[in-house]
C-alpha cells in the first residue's frame, strides 16, 4: 500500500483524520517518517523504525487481552494507560475497541518518566 487514501479505507477512517494523525506525529517527532512522490508516500529511515515500535506496541496490547481473558474471561471493563504519542494510540486500539465494544478505553498523555508511575 503506497497511499494514504488506500491507507485510510482500510482502516475506517477518512483520508483527511489519517493525513491528520501522521502530520502530528511527524510534527511531535520533529521528522518526516514518509518519503513523498506525488500521491504515493513510502516508509522512510525513521517510519521503518516508528513501525517497529508500533508493531511491538499490538503485540503487547494482543498479549495483555490474551492473558486478561484467560484469566478473568471478562468481556467487558475497562483499561486505563498513559502515552507519550497520544497520536499513535488511537490508531492502534481502534480494531481493539472495534472487536471489544464493552471494554472502555482511558488513554492520558503524559511525559515518558511519569507514564511508568
Amino acid at each position: 500500500m503506497n497511499n494514504i487514501s488506500e491507507a485510510a479505507k482500510r482502516l475506517n477512517i477518512s483520508q483527511a483524520a489519517l493525513s491528520k494523525a501522521i502530520a502530528s506525529i511527524e510534527d511531535e517527532l520533529g521528522v518526516a517518517l514518509f518519503d513523498r512522490k506525488g500521491r504515493h508516500i513510502y516508509l522512510n529511515r525513521y517510519g521503518e523504525l516508528m513501525l517497529n515500535y508500533i508493531d511491538s506496541a499490538f503485540r503487547e496490547l494482543n498479549e495483555g487481552e490474551r492473558i486478561i481473558k484467560e484469566l478473568t474471561g471478562i468481556e467487558s471493563g475497562q483499561v486505563t494507560f498513559a502515552v507519550t504519542f497520544p497520536h499513535v494510540m488511537p490508531l492502534l486500539i481502534q480494531n481493539y475497541v472495534s472487536r471489544h465494544p464493552n471494554i472502555k478505553i482511558k488513554q492520558y498523555q503524559a511525559i515518558s518518566e511519569r507514564a511508568i508511575i
